[in-house]
């Protein structure tokens, strides 16, 4: 590697070539700048790309034995989700928020009008057609489906596969998550 210093002036003053001298003992003054040239052969971009670096690895067995790491400093915190009685206090708020919305759906009957306010866009309007379940309801357990205007036709609205009312379509029909 060399250094070559240059001047305010872009011009060329000396070579930074004494290993033991410091800094200091260069005409350096401010304004100046250091120009370094590598002469490693190591190629702009070689270290760019990490699927060439070899990546540490652990089990999960040989990091559980550990002191220093994150996840013992949470064990002995208790912070996280090692915390049982945070973890108790969470799962009990989500079933009653599950459960809420379950009741808030149950409560919306199916052929009723509804307007949907998202913000930034106008409201609309249209028939709620479906409220229930949906298979996967660790997503979402509730679900309102709406069919927007008069343009539904009879068997959009009513068609069905395997038991499961149709969630998402195209045209028409929205799901709506409650």
């Amino acid at each position: 590697m060399e250094l070559e210093l240059y001047g305010a002036d872009e011009k060329f003053c000396c070579k930074l070539d004494q290993e033991d001298a410091l800094l200091g003992s260069y005409p350096v003054d401010n304004g100046c700048r250091i120009h370094v040239i590598d002469h490693s052969g190591a190629r702009l971009g070689e270290y760019e790309d990490v699927s060439k670096v070899e990546k540490y690895r652990i089990s999960q067995e040989a990091y559980d034995q550990r002191q220093d790491s994150v996840r013992s400093f949470l064990k002995r915190s208790k912070l996280g989700r090692y915390n049982e009685e945070e973890q108790a206090q969470r799962e009990a708020e989500t079933t009653q928020r599950l459960r809420e919305e379950q009741e808030q759906a149950s409560a919306i009957p199916v052929g009723s009008r509804c307007e949907v306010r998202v913000p930034g866009q106008p409201p609309r309007r249209g028939t709620v057609m479906y409220v229930g379940t949906w298979s996967p309801e660790a997503l979402c357990p509730a679900w309102c489906g709406r069919c927007w205007g008069p343009q539904c036709s009879w068997r959009d609205r009513h068609s069905s596969r395997q038991g499961q009312p149709r969630v998402f379509m195209a045209g028409n029909w929205e799901a709506e998550a409650r």
